[in-house]
C-alpha cells in the first residue's frame, strides 16, 4: 500500500473538475479495490486528504509533500469522524494513482498536529512578551561585523558561514522549531564585535564559543580562542579591523574543551610560542583532560556529530542552533591547535597579566575536568567562564563525558555569588552575551546557584524513596522561579538528561532491578521483541498506532527493537525517521533536536560522518606515557589472546628519550617508565612521528625497519608479533540507529 501515492492536478479548467465530480466517487472505489482494502474518507481539504484504513484500524493521512506535486503516505492524528462518502464539493482537484519512487518518502516532513499542539503549548506557558532586556543586552555595544560572514581555510573549505541561518530573521517561529529554541537561536544569531565595557571586547557569532579580547598595558588578553584556527583568525581579523597595531600577548584558556583552545594558532603564531612573546595560562591539568577527552575517548567525535547536528541542513526543518552558539566548527578543512601552558592555575590566585590584575578561581570537576573563571576588579567585571551562561547547563553532555559534579557546581555560584556579586557590573561568559548591571548579574548568579542545586538535590530526594533514574526524569520538574526565566531553560542540557546524569554519579546504570542486570544486547532483543508483538506486521502497527496518537516516545522505542530485527525494512525505518523527525521539532534543547533529526537524516539514507579535520596537534601535545596509553585502546583482544611479550620501548620525542618496560600479557599493555627489562623479547627505540606512521597506516613495522628508521635489537619477529595485536584501523563511523 505504502508504494501507492497520489498526484494532484491543479491545472484542469473548472468546468471539467464539475463534470468528473461524479466520477471520482467511481475512481475511488476502483482505488480501492486495487489496494484491497475498506477505505472510508474522513476528511478532506485542499492540502491532506485523512483516510481511514479498516485493515489497520488507524485513519492515514496522505499529505501534500513540499514540491506541491506528489502525496506522501503519513501516519497521522486519529479523529472520532464519522465514516461517511467522498464530499464531493470539498474535493477540489481530481486524484490519480502515481507509481513514484520510493525517495519520496524519506523527504522531510511538517509538523504534525501533535507537534503543532506542542508548539503551542510552549507558546501559552512561557512569558515570551516578557524579559526583553535579553534582546537589549545581546545587541549591547556593537561596534561591526562583516555582512554575509563565511570563514575559509586556505584551501577554500568553508569552515563557518552564518549566511546558512538567515532564515533566523523571521520573527515567529515555523512550526517545525520549538517556540522557546527559536528564540534562544535569534539571540545566538547576534554576530560580530561587541564592547562589553571599555577595555572588554567580545567577537560573538564565529564559533559554538565567545573569544573575548581584553586590552593589556601593551596588547591583547585573548580569552579562549574558539575551536579552529581559521575561525580564531578571523575573529582576530575583526578585532585587527577596529584596534590595529595591537598585538596578542597573553592567551587565557578557561578549561580544557576544544571548542575554547583549538584555535590558539588564529592568534598566537608558532614562532611567537616558541620565541616565548606570549604567555599561555591555563588550569593545572588542562593537557592532561583535553588530550582524554579528544584523543583516548574518540568515540566522541561519532557521537558529537548527532549532539551537534554537523551534517544536517541548517534550516527550519533541520539544525537552527546548539544553545550555546549556532554549531562548532568542525568541518573538512578545519584546523585544530593546541600550545602547553606556560603559566598554570592550580588554586585560587592573583595575578597581573599585562598589567590587568586577574583573581583567578579554580573550580574543577564542575562543567569541565578542569576549568577556573576569574575576575577583574580594575573593571568591576567577572568572567563566569562556562559556569553561568544563558541556559541550563549540562551535568553530562549527550556526545559522552564524565558526569559531572552538580553539588560541587553550585557551590562554585554560591561562592561567585557571595564574593564578586555586589562588585561587578559585568558578567561575561565563553557563550552566549553577557550580563550587565550588579541587580541582574546577582539574579543571575542566584537562579543558576539554585538551578544546580535544586537539579542535585531534588535527584536525591526521589532516588532516596527507591526510584530510578528514568522515573525521576519524569518526576522532577522546575518551580517556577527558574522554570519561566529563559536564561535557565533547557537549551542546552535538560532536566531529564541531567536528573538521570546525577543519579548515574552516585548509584551508577543499575536500578537494582533483577530483570535489567544482564538483558541482553538490541541486536539479540531486537527479533524477541518482534516476535512477542506477533511479528514485522503487527510490531509496525503498534508504532503506527503509537503515531497516530501522538505518542512518538513509544513509537520510536518499538521501531527501534524492529529495525533492529530487520534493518532493511523500509517502511520501519523510514516511518522512525518521521517519528525522530517530530521529537525533534518539539524539543527546546538544540542537541535534543540535533540527535533527533540526525538521527532521522541518517535513517533517510543520508552520511553522517565526522569531518575530516586536522588534529594532529593533539597526537603530537601527547606525552610518551599518554601515548602508550591510548596505544593500549587498540590492542585487539581477540589477536593478543594466548600471546605475552616483554618489549624495551625507547621513545623519542623533539630529543627527549624515554624508557619504557612494555609487558603484553592476558590481552592487556602494562608499562612502567624510566626502566627496562632485562630479558625482553626485543628492544625498540623508535621516534614518535614513525610510530604514527604506523597508527596512520602509512608503514608498517617491518617497512620501517627496512628503512632504517628505527633501531631494533633481540628477536625481531616477536617484535613483529606485538605489533601485530593492536587494530589501529577502527572505523569511527560506528552505526548508531540501527545494528
Amino acid at each position: 500500500m505504502l508504494e501507492w501515492l497520489f498526484a494532484i492536478v491543479n491545472i484542469l479548467p473548472q468546468q471539467l473538475i464539475i463534470c468528473m465530480k461524479k466520477l471520482i466517487h467511481i475512481y475511488f472505489f476502483v482505488l480501492l479495490q486495487c489496494l484491497h482494502a475498506q477505505v472510508s474518507i474522513v476528511e478532506v481539504s485542499e492540502s491532506e486528504l485523512l483516510l481511514e484504513w479498516d485493515d489497520h484500524g488507524t485513519p492515514y493521512l496522505l499529505q501534500q509533500s513540499s514540491d506541491l506535486s506528489l502525496w506522501s503516505d503519513l501516519i497521522a492524528l486519529p479523529q472520532s469522524y464519522t465514516s461517511f462518502d467522498a464530499p464531493y464539493d470539498s474535493l477540489p482537484v481530481f486524484f490519480r494513482i502515481l507509481d513514484v519512487d520510493s525517495s519520496v518518502l524519506r523527504e522531510s516532513k511538517g509538523a504534525s498536529p501533535y507537534t503543532v499542539g506542542a508548539y503551542q503549548q510552549v507558546l501559552d506557558s512561557l512569558p515570551f512578551g516578557e524579559q526583553t532586556d535579553d534582546y537589549t543586552d545581546a545587541q549591547l555595544g556593537f561596534i561591526s561585523r562583516i555582512d554575509d560572514l563565511v570563514i575559509t581555510s586556505d584551501d577554500g573549505d568553508v569552515i563557518w558561514d552564518l549566511g546558512d541561518f538567515e532564515f533566523l530573521q523571521e520573527e515567529t517561529a515555523p512550526l517545525t522549531v520549538n517556540p522557546s529554541l527559536w528564540r534562544q537561536a535569534k539571540l545566538n544569531y547576534e554576530y560580530g564585535l561587541y564592547e562589553v565595557t571599555d577595555g572588554i571586547y567580545q567577537v560573538r557569532g564565529y564559533d559554538l564559543a565567545v573569544v573575548s579580547f581584553i586590552r593589556g598595558d601593551t596588547g591583547w588578553i585573548v580569552v579562549d580562542p574558539l575551536s579552529s584556527v581559521q575561525t580564531a583568525a578571523a575573529a582576530l581579523d575583526l578585532v585587527n579591523t577596529e584596534f590595529p597595531g595591537v598585538p596578542v600577548t597573553v592567551v587565557i584558556h578557561t578549561h580544557s574543551h576544544i571548542d575554547h583552545f583549538g584555535g590558539v594558532a588564529g592568534v598566537v603564531t608558532e614562532e611567537q610560542y616558541d620565541n616565548g612573546e606570549v604567555e599561555i595560562v591555563a588550569p593545572v591539568d588542562f593537557i592532561d583532560d583535553a588530550i582524554t577527552e579528544n584523543v583516548m575517548v574518540s568515540a566522541l567525535r561519532r557521537r558529537g556529530t548527532y549532539m551537534y547536528g554537523i551534517n544536517l541542513p541548517v534550516s527550519a526543518t533541520g539544525r537552527v542552533d546548539a544553545g550555546l552558539g549556532k554549531g562548532v566548527a568542525f568541518v573538512d578543512g578545519a584546523t585544530i591547535s593546541l600550545y602547553d601552558p606556560t603559566i598554570t592555575i592550580s588554586e585560587d590566585t592573583t595575578m597581573t597579566l599585562d598589567g590587568v590584575d586577574f583573581e583567578f578561581v579554580y573550580t574543577p570537576d564542575a562543567e569541565a575536568p578542569t576549568e577556573m573563571y576569574f575576575y577583574l576588579p580594575d573593571f568591576r567585571a567577572l568572567c563566569m567562564a562556562e559556569l553561568a551562561t544563558r541556559t541550563m547547563h549540562n551535568v553530562y553532555s549527550l556526545r559522552g563525558a564524565k558526569v559531572r559534579d552538580a553539588l560541587e557546581w553550585s557551590k562554585y555560584l554560591n561562592t561567585a555569588l557571595q564574593t564578586y556579586g555586589d562588585e561587578s557590573d559585568y558578567l561575561f561568559n565563553v557563550h552566549n552575551w553577557p550580563f550587565f548591571g550588579s541587580e541582574a548579574i546577582i539574579e543571575h548568579l542566584t537562579q543558576q546557584r539554585d538551578l544546580m542545586r535544586f537539579l542535585h538535590d531534588q535527584t536525591l530526594f526521589w532516588m532516596n524513596q527507591g526510584y530510578t533514574m528514568t522515573e525521576i526524569s519524569e518526576l522532577v520538574e522546575l518551580p517556577s522561579g527558574l522554570s519561566e526565566i529563559f536564561a535557565d531553560r533547557g537549551y542546552y542540557g535538560t532536566v531529564s538528561h541531567n536528573v538521570r546524569a546525577v543519579y548515574q554519579r552516585y548509584l551508577g546504570f543499575y536500578d537494582s532491578n533483577p530483570a535489567n542486570l544482564n538483558p541482553h544486547e538490541p541486536e539479540v532483543a531486537g527479533p524477541l521483541y518482534v516476535e512477542a508483538f506477533g511479528g514485522t506486521e503487527s510490531t509496525l502497527q503498534i508504532a503506527r498506532k503509537a503515531y497516530a496518537s501522538g505518542d512518538y516516545r513509544w513509537a520510536a522505542e518499538v521501531l527501534n527493537h524492529l529495525i533492529f530485527a530487520d534493518p532493511d525494512n523500509v517502511e520501519a525505518t523510514n516511518l522512525q525517521a518521521d517519528t525522530l523527525e517530530q521529537l525533534g521539532y518539539q524539543s527546546e534543547s538544540a542537541p535534543w533536536r540535533n540527535e533527533y533529526l540526525t538521527g532521522a537524516y541518517e535513517l533517510r539514507g543520508n552520511e553522517v560522518s565526522y569531518p575530516d579535520t586536522d588534529n594532529s596537534i593533539l597526537f603530537t601535545a601527547m606525552e610518551n606515557d599518554q601515548y602508550l596509553d591510548m596505544m593500549a585502546t587498540f590492542v585487539s583482544a581477540e589477536k593478543a589472546d594466548g600471546k605475552s611479550y616483554k618489549i624495551n620501548m625507547i621513545m623519542i620525542q623533539s630529543d627527549v628519550e624515554d624508557d619504557f618496560a612494555v609487558e603484553l600479557s592476558n590481552s592487556a599493555i602494562s608499562y612502567t617508565e624510566g626502566v627496562l627489562f632485562e630479558d625482553a623479547d626485543a628492544t625498540l627505540t623508535i621516534n614518535r612521528d614513525t610510530i604514527e606512521d604506523i597508527r596512520n597506516g602509512v608503514a608498517t613495522i617491518v617497512e620501517i625497519f627496512e628503512d632504517g628508521l628505527i633501531e631494533v635489537s633481540g628477536s625481531f619477529e616477536d617484535l613483529v608479533a606485538f605489533f601485530e595485536v593492536f587494530q589501529f584501523s577502527i572505523d569511527g563511523d560506528f552505526n548508531i540507529v540501527t545494528p
